[in-house]
């Protein structure tokens, strides 16, 4: 059964815990064989999003409070990683399918960066997969262009409990479209400091999609995007049944 739903008329703005517990659901359906496969476009209330590592520190109780107070509250999820902004201007995309055979890490996650280089390809500028310095949650499959992260990228496998396609994939990609990145780097940073952290992120290390897009037509950029996304990963879901 393929429970890829159809994208809705408007983006969903839900709470992160909300979303993080559909995410939860959405790999766990696959898993028990309920669905072959799960695609999810959505955005969240402004918030931070922290691995569970992040509440072995000392003073996280306390900068999470501080945070909640500020305006960010702070939610937990189960994978590595590090912190990361959620709220207006940022889309997520969400999907998991079962398989038969593990690809390689660089496939998978070439399979979900792919479809955002495309996009930003065909605004005119050069996307790039590659680690940006001083970007919050770093990693080798950033995707972005002009040097300055645009998108971040996790995966997780599980395995399934149909014995012909014994292998579960979720992925999440994280995308600035119209964020305020100042905003967002700064509550980042400001949990880190009460957390007694060194690191710091950059707001110069990241870019919105909108500013490589005509200033006129961002207003319906985000879901353009969403629809072009949706589109791309439906087929790769469906090419996996």
């Amino acid at each position: 059964m393929n429970h890829t739903r159809a994208l809705p008329a408007t983006i969903p703005t839900v709470d992160i815990s909300q979303a993080l517990e559909h995410e939860r659901l959405m790999l766990e359906h696959v898993v028990t064989g309920k669905a072959e496969n799960a695609l999810s476009i959505w955005s969240a209330e402004q918030s931070l999003v922290v691995p569970k590592r992040l509440c072995s520190n000392s003073k996280f109780a306390v900068a999470a409070e501080k945070s909640r107070q500020n305006g960010w509250p702070v939610s937990i999820r189960n994978t590595g990683g590090d912190a990361t902004p959620q709220g207006k201007g940022i889309l997520n995309v969400s999907y998991a399918y079962a398989l038969d055979s593990r690809p390689s890490i660089e496939a998978a996650y070439l399979d979900l960066c792919r479809p955002i280089a495309d996009f930003i390809a065909s605004l005119g500028h050069k996307p790039e997969y590659r680690c940006v310095p001083n970007a919050f949650c770093d990693g080798k499959f950033n995707v972005g262009s002009q040097g300055r992260k645009i998108a971040g990228t996790a995966q997780r496998w599980a395995i399934g409990k149909n014995k012909q396609k014994s292998s579960v994939l979720f992925a999440h990609a994280l995308i600035l479209v119209n964020a305020d990145i100042e905003k967002g780097t700064y509550a980042i940073n400001s949990l880190y400091k009460d957390c007694s952290r060194p690191e710091r992120v950059e707001p110069h290390a990241h870019i919105n999609i909108a500013d490589l897009y005509p200033p006129a037509k961002t207003d319906s950029l985000c879901y353009e995007l969403a629809t072009f996304l949706h589109q791309r990963y439906s087929l790769l879901l469906s090419a996996q049944l």
